[in-house]
């Protein structure tokens, strides 16, 4: 076998390798994005139904009136993320990272924090209190 053939055939398995390993990082790459969003998707998901579930404690409670009490737990992350809850004028927000969701709630403001874990929603003189 000359030299020239040699290098030749050196330079062909060369490239074939490249090629190979091209595709393997496309399809790394492919089914990653594909991973992260399917991630994604699961934590707005969990975020929609967890604002839903603060929203009808809130409404529950004001239908109710004085005299309501009742006990909460929230999850301590949306799917391993940490997350945290607001209520702005009128919205309850759910944020995460660089994302968030959000619903309307009758009501501006409320008297302590929601916080991840254990809740204690009362309503004294028409006015919300979460412990």
């Amino acid at each position: 076998m000359s030299k020239s053939l040699k290098s030749q055939v050196s330079i062909e398995f060369i490239a074939l390798v490249s090629f190979l390993l091209l595709l393997l990082i496309l399809s790394v790459y492919s089914s990653s994005s594909q991973l992260f969003h399917q991630i994604f998707i699961r934590r707005y998901n969990k975020a929609e139904i967890l604002c839903k579930y603060l929203q009808d404690e809130i409404n529950l409670a004001l239908k109710a009136g004085d005299g309501y009490r009742r006990s909460f737990f929230l999850p301590l992350s949306l799917e391993g993320s940490n997350y945290e809850i607001i209520l702005d004028n009128y919205t309850l927000y759910i944020k995460w990272g660089n994302y968030q969701t959000s619903c309307f709630v009758p009501i501006e403001s409320i008297n302590g924090k929601i916080k991840k874990g254990w809740n204690k929603i009362k309503v004294l003189k028409n006015e919300i209190y979460i412990e």
